[in-house]
């Protein structure tokens, strides 16, 4: 199966069903997954951030933590690091 996104008022399909994995939007960024890649993508499916971390979280007050090499750091919605994984 892949997935997508619609408009959650009219159904309509913003994001074509492409992705192994998505998770809800936060601060219009969605996680998603294709063939093993991780990406942030904007509410009409434009790639903002190709992901190079291990693990990383959904956006929250402009942040995302995100491990690199077991270490955990935060980046914002640029994907820029504001907190270099050290943790």
């Amino acid at each position: 199966d892949k997935y997508g996104f619609k408009n959650p008022t009219t159904g309509e399909v913003v994001v074509q069903a492409v992705y192994d994995r998505v998770y809800p939007y936060s601060e219009d960024r969605a996680l998603v997954y294709r063939m093993g890649k991780g990406y942030f993508i904007d509410p009409v499916g434009t790639i903002k951030i190709n992901l190079k971390a291990d693990s990383v979280y959904s956006f929250t007050e402009g942040m995302a933590a995100y491990s690199s090499a077991g270490l955990w750091g935060y980046m914002n919605i640029f994907g820029i690091t504001k907190v270099t994984p050290k943790y």
